[in-house]
């Protein structure tokens, strides 16, 4: 069956297939299929076939393999959440709101929001990291892939209030891109660099750690290059540059917008759980799901066959360490009180 999404088809061994340019004859064995002109083992075909997973999780096992196997693929412009320390939410496009939670993918229009004590890390299809402190305020405006913009990633990100970190690996750095972070009254263009702002009652702050950025505010025009040089604007109507001293910065900014060990972090590939709840009856177990949910605490429900009959746990998963698990854990009782806790690896 065809997939618009790849651009072929699954055909009889030797048989043709069509390519942009036409069509035409690949040879291959009576073991193999053709995929995008290249002929590919049956066996293969077993390991990206239909499954009980359904179909989206086969075609990203295949967009995988087709790129290794120098099918052309396309670089999706995307923000996935990397960790976070709960609570924090996304508010949709749609209005609709639920718990963040990691590798969850921001779409154009999400609004990220951070509750006390939160912290959350996102990585950007192009390499870039993005930090975010507690009681933050994000959107994401765009956000273009590379295909449909000449090679470069650009994207319009606003931060509405809160601290932020943005942060481009030394490897990253040659990676064409064009970012603008909108820190309330002051722009950040960035093309590859370190900096760090906060936007709060007083002031937008926006600071440069490494490399180049262009700021502007109102009618004023910046261009900055130097170490722990910044540029505020008061909510009095000043605006300026200067320096900071790095003991400021490093120690007194950064750690507003650092994830922190063993207080409630999860991770994309966390191998921990905090079981909060176990009960016979599903709809009890749902909408504990859903008061979590309200509270930023992403939980799932789990059924398990047990010798009394099912039950349905409610817990919090992709927790980091068994420290991070039970301090999750304690912040959902907080919540919802009368809580049990368990932790336990998965």
């Amino acid at each position: 069956m065809a997939d618009g999404r790849f651009g072929f088809a699954p055909m009889a061994p030797g048989k043709r297939v069509r390519q942009q340019s036409g069509w035409s004859q690949v040879p291959c064995t009576e073991k193999q299929l053709i995929y995008g002109g290249k002929c590919i083992s049956l066996n293969l075909w077993k390991y990206i076939g239909p499954s009980r997973r359904g179909c989206e999780m086969n075609w990203q096992k295949l967009a995988g393999i087709m790129c290794v196997l120098g099918v052309t693929c396309a670089q999706a412009a995307e923000i996935v959440v990397n960790r976070l320390q709960m609570p924090a939410w996304v508010v949709h496009a749609n209005g609709v709101r639920q718990a963040l939670a990691p590798n969850m993918s921001l779409k154009v229009g999400d609004t990220l929001q951070t509750g006390q004590g939160a912290r959350v890390e996102l990585a950007l299809s192009e390499g870039s990291i993005i930090k975010l402190g507690a009681l933050a305020t994000f959107r994401v405006t765009s956000l273009i892939a590379p295909e449909d913009n000449k090679g470069v990633f650009a994207s319009a990100l606003d931060v509405i209030k809160g601290a932020f970190r943005f942060t481009t690996g030394s490897s990253q750095k040659s990676v064409p891109r064009a970012i603008d972070i909108k820190i309330s009254s002051v722009t950040a263009g960035i093309r590859g660099t370190d900096l760090w702002g906060k936007s709060d009652e007083q002031k937008d702050l926006v600071c440069l750690l490494e490399g180049k950025i262009s700021v502007a505010h109102a009618d004023q025009h910046l261009d900055m290059d130097k170490p722990l040089q910044y540029f505020v604007a008061k909510r009095d109507g000043t605006a300026m540059p200067g320096f900071e001293t790095e003991d400021e910065v490093m120690n007194k900014w950064a750690p507003q917008t650092e994830v922190s060990a063993g207080h409630g972090l999860a991770s994309i590939g966390g191998k921990w759980r905090a079981i909060l709840a176990a009960y016979k009856h599903r709809p009890m177990a749902d909408s504990l799901v859903r008061k979590l949910d309200e509270a930023g605490f992403a939980a799932s429900l789990v059924q398990r066959h047990q010798p009394g009959g099912r039950v349905f746990e409610v817990a919090l998963n992709g927790l980091a360490e068994e420290a991070d698990a039970r301090y999750a854990g304690q912040q959902a009782r907080e919540v919802v009180p009368g809580l049990t806790l368990k932790v336990s690896p998965k």
